[in-house]
């Protein structure tokens, strides 16, 4: 079983192994999150904002004298070796969580020591009150009108200058959707074999040949498949003749210009890996961070499909983990202002309707994470 000891030296290991981890969790944790390694930490945190390489070597050369004070530079050493980068944000929610504990026993047991001292109710009430206002958590505070209408007009603003948005390629969906928009999760459901893979990857071309980054994380199908798919797709040739090979000299000529030019779309990305929210929210924002080095952005990340997402915790019921997975999908959406389409099963209850009309209701696991 993890300790607290073990998750602050796999938090700190990861800092050092990876630049994406590093942002992460300097970004969102604080020195006093930590009970024995605030001062590495401390130090990671002045090289955050000075810039400054953050490996080993240099970690040892900022903390100087300070080093003992951590087990020394063979402590330091081993820390290195400890965490899986992919798993920053599951660490830091656990420390941040237990850190937050923290506070709230200390609260309360002073709090306790002072109504046994005798202490007046009124203080008290004002004691508990500020005490409870530093710990309830302020990453997304509240707006008040004027602020968040001033945000309102940058967004309208923002719309004008980016146009009508970005078409899903579908004239009945543009018409009952709207055009693609940040901010925004949608499900797509359909019984196994009806054509979902093939449907996001119709949106996919139509997204990323108007320059517009695509992010697919594709948990049933790996590389090799979806480009199949994708190149069937593009040149009209049946996916059975790409997989033998039999092709005509005039197949070959469009197959060559079709994986030229997806060749050159660099702000597309597949990623077949079944994973967890929080490995999918870390890649796809280092993917995010990549495409706004050439000039481009994040507008779609598309899942196929919701019920393979991995459950990190082994004891966690499927009732939170399906809600959980949701919540993330909607913050991610809104932390790297994109869309996020989600592909899902359905389950049978909609072939016992009259019209068997699929509802939101029917999506596989919906009861669940309702």
């Amino acid at each position: 079983m993890q300790t607290l000891i073990d998750l602050e030296q796999a938090i700190l290991g990861c800092v050092l192994k990876s630049k994406e981890a590093a942002t992460y969790a300097l970004t969102n944790l604080a020195p006093a999150d930590f009970t024995k390694h605030e001062p590495p930490f401390e130090s990671m945190k002045q090289m955050h904002q000075k810039k400054m390489p953050i490996d080993m070597t240099s970690l040892m050369a900022h903390l100087g004298k300070n080093i003992s004070r951590v087990g020394g530079a063979a402590y330091i050493a081993q820390i290195a070796d400890q965490g899986l980068p992919s798993n920053i944000i599951t660490y830091c929610n656990q420390l941040k969580d237990d850190s937050k504990r923290r506070e709230l026993r200390t609260l309360l047991l002073t709090t306790l020591e002072k109504i046994k001292d005798g202490e007046e109710t009124e203080s008290l009430y004002t004691e508990v009150q500020k005490g409870l206002n530093k710990t309830i958590s302020m990453d997304r505070p509240y707006k008040t009108l004027d602020k968040a209408m001033f945000d309102y007009m940058e967004t309208i603003d923002e719309r004008q200058q980016r146009g009508a948005g970005i078409s899903w390629g579908f004239t009945d969906i543009d018409t009952a959707l709207g055009p693609i928009l940040p901010k925004r999760l949608y499900y797509v459901g359909a019984r196994p074999g009806m054509g979902k893979t093939a449907f996001g990857l119709s949106i996919i071309l139509e997204v990323i040949n108007k320059g517009h980054g695509v992010y697919f994380n594709s948990m049933e199908m790996d590389h090799s498949q979806i480009i199949d798919r994708m190149v069937s797709m593009v040149t009209g040739i049946s996916g059975q003749v790409l997989q033998v090979g039999d092709l005509t000299d005039q197949q070959f000529k469009h197959l060559t210009t079709a994986t030229s030019k997806l060749h050159n779309m660099k702000h597309f990305a597949i990623d077949d890996t079944r994973q967890t929210t929080s490995q999918l929210k870390l890649k796809s924002t280092h993917f995010a961070n990549e495409l706004l080095k050439q000039g481009k952005e994040l507008g779609l990340i598309v899942v196929d499909y919701f019920q393979l997402f991995k459950n990190p915790l082994a004891g966690m019921k499927i009732d939170e983990w399906t809600q959980q997975v949701s919540a993330d999908l909607v913050e991610l959406s809104k932390e790297l202002n994109c869309t996020v389409l989600c592909l899902s099963q359905l389950n049978r209850e909609n072939e016992k309707t009259g019209n068997k009309r699929p509802q939101i209701s029917h999506l596989r696991g919906y009861r669940d994470w309702e």
